[in-house]
């Protein structure tokens, strides 16, 4: 896990051939609540070829709450990327209402 952030899951969800989007399920190891994280999804086809790379982010806010420590926490994104079967993420920030951050 990076940052007390870990990646229990992602699931792909495809539509004629093109990835729609992804759900990642993270679980908070961290003693601090988080309040933003930012990664990067790297999307590949069955063989492993590269098929594309789009930012993800999320944030609390006021319809959203923070995740607590230990907590676990569903974020799905939209992709629509051609012939990607498989994406893999990897955390690039994240932010704590504490006001800290870890990259």
């Amino acid at each position: 896990s990076k940052c007390g952030l870990k990646i229990l899951k992602v699931s792909t969800q495809n539509f004629f051939g093109r990835n729609m989007g992804y759900i990642v399920k993270f679980k908070n190891e961290e003693t601090k609540t988080i309040d933003g994280i930012a990664w990067i999804a790297n999307f590949y086809d069955r063989f492993g070829d590269f098929k594309g790379k789009k930012e993800g982010k999320w944030a609390s806010g006021s319809l959203v709450k923070p995740a607590q420590p230990d907590d676990d926490f569903s974020i799905s994104q939209g992709a629509w990327i051609k012939d990607a079967d498989d994406v893999f993420i990897t955390v690039t920030k994240i932010h704590y209402t504490d006001g800290t951050a870890c990259k």
